[in-house]
C-alpha cells in the first residue's frame, strides 16, 4: 500500500529496477514538488513577492479577471430554414438509462494514474476496487442524468498551473488546467458515447 501511495504521487509511469521502489518514488515526489513550487511572482505594479498569502490573493484576482466576461454576447448568425431533428429511435437512445457496463467502460478507458480531482481519487482506485465501488459510482452517474447534480461537489475542479516557460515569474507564464473528479469524467464520456452516433446528422453545415 505504501509503495502504491508514493507511486501515485510520483507520477512515474514505469520503473524497471527492483520489486519495491518506495524510496525511489518518494524521492521523485519530493523532487517534483521542489521543481513545481512557485517561489515568487511579479505583481502588476512591478513588485516581487514571495509571501504565499500575497501570491494566492494575486492568483485569485488574476484568474477571476481572466475568466470573467465583461462584454455582452453579440447576435448569432442563425442558418435559415428548419434545423435538423432527431428521429424517435435517436431520441430513445439518447434518453435511455445509463447502464453499469457503460460506466465500467468509461472507467477502464482512462489512464490509471492521471492527476486526481478535488476528491483525491485517481482512475486506478475505481479500476482496482470496481467490485466494491462500481455500484455506487454507477448510481451516482445514473442519478446525475435523471435527477441532476444533487451533490454539486461532483462538478468541482482543482486548478493547476503548468509553466509555459523555464523560469516563470508572473501568472501570465502559467497555463491553467482544471482537474476533474473521476465521476465527472465518467459522465462526460457517457454523454459523448450517447451523442457520437447522431452527431453527423445534427451538426452543420445544414
Amino acid at each position: 500500500q505504501e509503495e502504491y501511495l508514493w507511486f501515485q504521487k510520483s507520477r512515474e509511469k514505469w520503473v524497471k529496477f527492483g520489486d519495491r521502489n518506495t524510496s525511489f518514488f518518494h524521492a521523485q515526489t519530493l523532487a517534483g514538488r521542489r521543481k513545481n513550487k512557485i517561489q515568487g511572482l511579479f505583481l502588476p505594479d512591478g513588485s516581487w513577492h514571495t509571501d504565499p498569502a500575497v501570491m494566492k490573493t494575486e492568483a485569485v484576482r488574476f484568474y477571476k479577471e481572466l475568466f470573467s466576461g465583461d462584454n455582452e454576447p453579440g447576435p448569432l448568425d442563425m442558418p435559415t430554414g428548419a434545423p435538423p431533428g432527431l428521429g424517435v429511435e435517436a431520441q430513445s437512445a439518447l434518453t435511455a438509462p445509463v447502464t453499469k457496463e457503460e460506466v465500467h467502460r468509461a472507467v477502464m478507458s482512462m489512464k490509471s494514474f492521471k492527476a486526481p480531482g478535488p476528491d483525491g481519487f485517481q482512475p486506478f482506485f475505481f479500476k482496482q476496487y470496481w467490485p466494491v465501488v462500481g455500484d455506487e459510482l454507477w448510481r451516482t452517474v445514473k442519478d446525475a442524468f435523471w435527477l441532476g447534480f444533487s451533490d454539486t461537489s461532483l462538478l468541482e475542479t482543482q486548478m493547476v498551473l503548468i509553466p509555459k516557460v523555464s523560469h516563470p515569474i508572473s501568472l501570465k507564464d502559467f497555463r491553467p488546467i482544471s482537474l476533474c473528479n473521476v465521476a465527472w469524467k465518467v459522465i462526460s464520456k457517457v454523454i459523448v458515447a450517447h451523442l457520437r452516433p447522431f452527431l453527423q446528422g445534427v451538426i452543420g453545415p445544414f
